[in-house]
């Protein structure tokens, strides 16, 4: 009766023991669940933050683009902090082809004696300027 007795006690610790073992890996596996939806959700959140950075450079690189090409907008911040001395002012169209057709292609409608050939009257963007700076313009 003493063998019965004992397998009996043996019995109960067993099963305490696998209650036991069950209910930590139950608390693990919930706990496993709650990582993995704090990372999903976190996750998301870091894309959510990247389509934003992205628009966000996209609207600048807008914004930057109309003010340098002249087609107006207000000074973008990276602009002004680039350059202090930028006005607020964006160029006008004639501003725009003279710095891109003349200035950026070594004055070709400059005269020797410092008129523009494109407006008709004196060169306003260069002061000084003559043709013989530009080697092709003769």
């Amino acid at each position: 009766m003493n063998l019965i007795h004992e397998h009996a006690c043996l019995l109960r610790r067993l099963a305490a023991l696998q209650a036991r073992v069950s209910e930590q890996m139950g608390a693990l596996a919930r706990e496993r669940a709650a990582a993995c939806a704090r990372a999903d959700a976190a996750e998301r959140a870091c894309q959510q933050l990247q389509g934003t950075l992205v628009r966000e450079r996209a609207r600048l690189v807008i914004a930057s683009t109309r003010w340098w090409w002249g087609l107006g907008g207000p000074v973008p911040d990276v602009v002004r902090a680039a350059s202090p001395e930028v006005t607020a002012s964006p160029m006008s169209a004639a501003d725009v082809l003279c710095q891109t057709g003349c200035q950026g292609h070594a004055h070709p409608w400059l005269t020797q004696d410092g008129r523009c050939l494109l407006k008709g009257g004196d060169c306003t963007r260069t002061e000084g300027a003559m043709v013989s700076e530009a080697p092709g313009a003769r």
